[in-house]
């Protein structure tokens, strides 16, 4: 809804989690301080100009960064850089409900702010996040034709998926305590679902195991990974869990799973399947679904 102020200022009314933020009609000085934030404005044609980046812009994932203009890195994700934040001068700050909801206050002193649930969001929030996202900086038109183009890639893509999607399929990250397995409320367990994947963990399951952070992930131990003995596993990881993904493969536990004894095991890069949870992302992720034998 965009509303008049002064007789001159168009103000766009943005329907958040924080409630109700006022936006400047047709902005163009955008902050995002989640990766899925970052896809969602450049599948908008818009370059942030300030980004949680985790301080190294190859955490952004390619398809999205060779998009990006330059930007002021605020630092990690958890923690932003507020100095940094004020010195790119943002009309709009997009955080996410879960990591910056105790810093919201001092982000909407800057500007205004918008929480989305990004971060604990399966793939149908996020896509609404995204919505949210073309309101807010003006662009509704042009996000539901990048929508309709997105659900069109997918479903083009989908149909060039060639390995059995019958067979239980688990996404996991390798964690200290063995794996951070991501249910069917996760952002990519719900989309391997929507494109015809058998999950075998939904939340019925999660009074099982501990959560794992503030997410829809819940912690197993590599005895647990062996008894739920999924036929099909999607192991999503990147250098900082190479430790972590080594002392599982090394576990007498992980060798019995039925995954590992037929050869069914696919290890892909974390930063593009858990971690940007965004329009691009996820067209990335069904592109690389169709080249798994």
């Amino acid at each position: 809804m965009k509303v008049i102020i002064g007789g001159f200022i168009f103000m766009v009314e943005v329907n958040n989690v924080a409630g109700v933020t006022k936006v400047a009609d047709n902005i163009e000085r955008v902050a995002a301080l989640e990766f899925s934030f970052i896809d969602d404005l450049v599948a908008l044609g818009i370059s942030p100009v300030a980004i949680a980046d985790d301080g190294n812009k190859e955490n952004i994932i390619e398809p999205v960064r060779k998009h990006l203009d330059d930007y002021i890195s605020v630092g990690d994700r958890e923690n932003p850089d507020l100095d940094k934040l004020r010195e790119a001068e943002p009309q709009l700050i997009i955080a996410d409900s879960t990591r910056h909801k105790d810093i919201y206050d001092e982000l909407n002193k800057i500007t205004p702010t918008i929480l989305l649930n990004s971060f604990g969001g399966d793939y149908k929030e996020n896509l609404e996040a995204f919505k949210v996202v073309s309101q807010a900086v003006s662009k509704e038109d042009e996000g539901k034709a990048r929508l309709e183009e997105h659900n069109k890639k997918v479903d083009e893509e989908s149909k060039n998926i060639s390995i059995d999607k019958k067979l239980s399929t688990l996404p996991v990250v390798p964690a200290k305590i063995g794996v951070a397995a991501h249910s069917d409320k996760s952002y990519v367990g719900q989309f391997l679902e929507i494109l015809g994947f058998d999950i075998p963990l939904d939340q019925k399951d999660a009074n099982k195991y501990k959560p794992y952070l503030d997410g829809p992930y819940l912690q197993m131990t590599p005895d647990q990974l062996a008894e739920l003995d999924p036929e099909r596993l999607i192991i999503m990881s990147d250098k900082e869990d190479e430790n972590a993904l080594d002392k599982l493969k090394n576990s007498d536990a992980y060798k019995k799973i039925k995954a590992v004894e037929n050869d069914k095991v696919h290890q892909v890069g974390r930063l593009a399947w858990a971690k940007s949870r965004g329009l691009i992302a996820s067209e990335s992720i069904v592109k690389e679904l169709s080249e798994f034998k």
